[in-house]
C-alpha cells in the first residue's frame, strides 16, 4: 500500500511538471527575395523601378523569441534602433507586434498596427496539412524531424485571352510553394515560429522560397518566471476586416502620392 501511495505521487509530480513545462527559443531570420518579378507595364519610371528592384533583392534579417508553454505561446521581434534618416526615424507603415497562440482553444491573436493606429487581429487556429518525412538532421544538439508541406496560391483572373502566354508576374503567382520544416518530439509541443504549429515536437527550422527561420537558442524552464499573458492591445477586429482596412489604407496613402513622372498629387 505504501508503494502505492509513492507511486501515485511521483505520477502526480510529474504531472505537475509537464503542466508547468515552459521554454524560451530564439530564432534567427533571413530573407532574400532575388526572382520576384516586377512587372509595371511601363506606369513606374525605370530609375525608381531599378531601386525597387534592388531594395528587395538585399537581405534582410531578424531575430524572434517564442516563449511557449504545453498549449499556448508568444512570438515577437526583438526591436532594434531605427537607423535616422536626414536626422529623424523614419515612421513603418504597418508594424508586426506580438502573436499569440493557443493550441488548446484553437485561437490565434496578433498585434498590428497601420499608420499609428493599433489592432487586434482575432482568428481562428487552422490546421496545417504536414506531410511526416523520413529525413533526420541534428540542429543544436536536438534531433530532428523532416516535414513538407505544398500550398498553391491561385493568380487573379484577368481578362487576357486564354491562349495568351502568361507575364513573369502571373506565373510567379501560380507556383506552388513548399515549406520544409525540421521539429524535434524531444521537446514535446506543437509549436513554431511565426504561423507555424501542428507537428508532433517544436519546431526548429523553417524555409519557404524566399525566407528561412532557424532556432539559434532554446532554454527549457528557465529559473526567471516566464508568463505568456493574452495580448489585449489594440481595437479587436476580425481578419478579414483587418485585410479590407489595410487595402483601403494603401489605397489611400497611394491617392496621396505623387503622379509618377510630374510631381502633381492625384484628383
Amino acid at each position: 500500500m505504501r508503494k502505492y501511495i509513492q507511486l501515485l505521487i511521483v505520477m502526480a509530480g510529474l504531472m505537475a511538471s509537464a503542466q508547468e513545462f515552459k521554454g524560451i527559443a530564439v530564432y534567427e531570420s533571413l530573407t532574400v527575395r532575388k526572382d520576384i518579378p516586377i512587372n509595371t507595364s511601363g506606369k513606374m519610371d525605370p530609375a525608381r523601378e531599378a531601386m525597387l528592384k534592388e531594395r528587395l533583392s538585399k537581405p534582410v534579417e531578424a531575430t524572434y523569441t517564442l516563449t511557449f508553454d504545453k498549449t499556448s505561446s508568444i512570438y515577437e521581434q526583438e526591436q532594434k534602433l531605427e537607423a535616422p534618416v536626414n536626422g529623424r526615424v523614419r515612421p513603418r507603415s504597418f508594424v508586426m507586434g506580438k502573436t499569440y497562440k493557443n493550441l488548446k482553444d484553437k485561437i490565434v491573436l496578433e498585434e498590428r498596427e497601420i499608420y499609428g493606429k493599433e489592432f487586434l487581429v482575432t482568428d481562428s487556429l487552422r490546421k496545417t496539412d504536414w506531410k511526416l518525412e523520413n529525413e533526420t538532421k541534428k540542429i543544436g544538439g536536438y534531433t530532428c524531424y523532416k516535414a513538407t508541406r505544398t500550398i498553391t496560391f491561385d493568380a487573379p483572373e484577368t481578362d487576357a485571352p486564354k491562349d495568351k502566354p502568361v507575364d513573369a508576374t502571373t506565373a510567379w503567382l501560380r507556383k506552388d510553394r513548399v515549406t520544409t520544416a525540421w521539429y524535434t518530439p524531444e521537446i514535446p509541443v506543437s509549436h513554431g515560429p511565426s504561423y507555424y504549429w501542428g507537428l508532433p515536437g517544436l519546431i526548429l527550422e523553417v524555409s519557404t522560397e524566399h525566407t528561412t527561420l532557424l532556432c539559434s537558442k532554446i532554454t527549457l524552464n528557465p529559473k526567471d518566471k516566464v508568463e505568456i499573458k493574452i495580448p489585449g492591445r489594440g481595437e479587436k477586429i476580425t481578419r478579414e476586416k483587418f485585410k479590407e482596412t489595410m487595402r483601403a489604407k494603401a489605397e489611400e496613402m497611394r491617392d496621396m502620392r505623387p503622379e509618377q513622372g510630374n510631381g502633381r498629387r492625384r484628383n
